[in-house]
C-alpha cells in the first residue's frame, strides 16, 4: 500500500508539470504567433505615424525597430510579443534636453541664491563632473532624474581642513543659517568663552577653551527637520554624536530664532569639547541647566541677543 501510494503521488507531481508546461507553451511567442505580433506592432506604428504627421504638418515621423535612431525620440512604443517597434519623432530630443539643461540650471542657482541670502557668503554652480572654483568646495548636487546635474560650490576648504562644515541634508536657507551662527561664534569666540571657567584648575582650564576653539574651527554640522532621524525623540533640539561621524546633529524643525540656534550649536560643541556636564544633564530635573554645557550655551545666546543679530529663522 506504501509504494501504491509514493506512485500515485509521483503520478500527481508529473501529471501537474505537464500540465505547467502546456500552459508556458500556449504563452511563449514562437513561428506564426510571433510573426502576426510583429506585423500587427509594425501596423499600429505606422497608423500612428501617419496620423502624427496629419495633426502636425512638416514633422518628420518613421517607424524603426527598438530604438529611434540619432536625432529622433520615441513619440509612442509598441512592446510584447514579436518585434518591437517605435513611432520616431524628429527635432523633439534636442528641445526636451534643453529645457531639462535649463531646469536643472535654475534650480542650482536659486540654491546659490537662498543660501547667499542667509548666510552672507558666496556660492557657485557648475555642471556635475566639473571641478568647483579655487576657494571653494563641494557642498551638495542639485539632482533630478531627466534633467542636467549640477554641482553646488561653497566657499571654504576640503573636508578635513580647518573649515566649518554644514552637511548636505539641510535646505538652502537652514543652512546658511548655520554657516553665519558658525561664523558668528567663530567672531565672538573670545567674548563669550574668554573668561567663562571651563575647569578648577588653571592648566586643565586653558586646555578645555583651546580644544572648544578647535571644536569650533572644524565643526560638521547636520540638520534634520521634526521628526526625523536623531530628532525623533521630544523636546530634543540637538545632538553631539561620537563614533566616525563625528558631527554635531541640530533638529532645525524646533529651533525658532538665530540666537536660540547659536545657543543649541555652542551647546553641543561643548559636549564635543568635553566640558564637564551634570550627571542629570539629559533629564526633565530643572537643576540640569547649572553645569558646564548648559550655561555657556546660555551665554552663547544671550551674548547674541545683546548684539543684536536675533532673527526669526
Amino acid at each position: 500500500m506504501k509504494a501504491l501510494g509514493m506512485r500515485f503521488a509521483l503520478a500527481v507531481a508529473a501529471g501537474g508539470a505537464l500540465a505547467a508546461w502546456a500552459t508556458n507553451a500556449e504563452a511563449i511567442c514562437v513561428g506564426k504567433k510571433r510573426k502576426a505580433a510583429s506585423r500587427k506592432n509594425k501596423e499600429a506604428a505606422e497608423k500612428f505615424c501617419k496620423q502624427y504627421v496629419a495633426d502636425n504638418p512638416g514633422v518628420s515621423c518613421k517607424v524603426d525597430k527598438r530604438i529611434c535612431p540619432k536625432g529622433y525620440v520615441a513619440q509612442k512604443k509598441w512592446k510584447g510579443c514579436g518585434i518591437n517597434y517605435s513611432a520616431c519623432v524628429k527635432g523633439k530630443k534636442t528641445t526636451r534636453l534643453k529645457k531639462r539643461r535649463e531646469q536643472g540650471r535654475d534650480e542650482a542657482r536659486q540654491w546659490c541664491e537662498s543660501y547667499t541670502k542667509t548666510s552672507g557668503e558666496a556660492c557657485r554652480y557648475v555642471k556635475t563632473g566639473a571641478v568647483c572654483p579655487k576657494g571653494f568646495r563641494h557642498y551638495t548636487k542639485v539632482k533630478h532624474r531627466g534633467m542636467r546635474n549640477y554641482k553646488i560650490c561653497v566657499r571654504g576648504k576640503k573636508v578635513g581642513g580647518d573649515r566649518k562644515k554644514v552637511t548636505n541634508n539641510c535646505d538652502p536657507k537652514i543652512a546658511g543659517m548655520m554657516t553665519r551662527a558658525l561664523n558668528w561664534l567663530d567672531t565672538n569666540f573670545d567674548e563669550v568663552a574668554g573668561d567663562f571657567e571651563m575647569a578648577k584648575r588653571r592648566g586643565k582650564d586653558r586646555r578645555k577653551r583651546r580644544k572648544l576653539g578647535t571644536k569650533l574651527r572644524k565643526a560638521k554640522v547636520a540638520c534634520y527637520p521634526r521628526n526625523t532621524g536623531v530628532c525623533k525623540k521630544d523636546k530634543l533640539l540637538g545632538m553631539a554624536k561620537w563614533g566616525q561621524t563625528r558631527k554635531v546633529h541640530i533638529c532645525s524643525g524646533r529651533i525658532d530664532s538665530f540666537c536660540d540656534l547659536v545657543g543649541v550649536l555652542f551647546h553641543e560643541l561643548a559636549h564635543r569639547a568635553k566640558l564637564p556636564k551634570s550627571k542629570i544633564h539629559n533629564s526633565d530635573d530643572p537643576r540640569r541647566v547649572n553645569d558646564h554645557v548648559y550655561r555657556i550655551g546660555f551665554k552663547a545666546r544671550d551674548a547674541c541677543v545683546a548684539d543684536g543679530k536675533d532673527m526669526k529663522i
